[in-house]
């Protein structure tokens, strides 16, 4: 399953790259983000391991991940595994005219279970609202941020 989402930011690419490579600092725009711990290594590195625990519909859900990709400021690219799924999350980055940004979010999700299978069209969808206001949440950060180092 492939979950795509793209949002236009007034921020500059390094603005927007700064937030979406910050794993502890992803809660600021993931709402649904309760902790995050480093494993080993340093964002924005490749290969630095974390673990993210989530809440949704009051239930904890804890993923582990790795950063598989990081040029900056043109992509972030991580996977996520665990609660039922593997996630290959892509942040791709480039820059609109002025000091803006385009931000278009590939996720490619494998459902684990049979059960997250049966629900495949029921979880895509709620997995597109989820990225919709998450974006919607990391435009007025990266917005506000830029305003606020001019």
């Amino acid at each position: 399953m492939e979950v795509k989402h793209g949002v236009d930011i007034d921020a500059s690419p390094d603005t927007v790259f700064d937030i979406v490579s910050d794993l502890k600092g992803f809660g600021r725009w993931v709402d649904t983000l309760e902790a995050v711990e480093v494993l080993s290594g340093q964002a924005p590195e490749v290969g630095t391991r974390f673990t993210q625990v989530f809440r949704e519909d009051d239930k904890k859900k804890s993923v582990d991940g790795e950063v598989l990709e990081s040029t900056r400021p043109q992509r972030f690219r991580i996977r996520i595994s665990g609660a039922g799924m593997v996630a290959d999350v892509d942040y791709q980055l480039q820059p609109r005219e002025g000091n803006g940004t385009r931000l278009e979010q590939v996720s490619s999700v494998e459902l684990q279970g049979w059960t997250a299978k049966l629900l495949k069209g029921v979880i895509r969808k709620k997995s597109y609202q989820q990225v919709q206001r998450f974006h919607d949440n990391l435009k007025r950060l990266a917005e506000q941020t830029s305003r606020e180092a001019t």
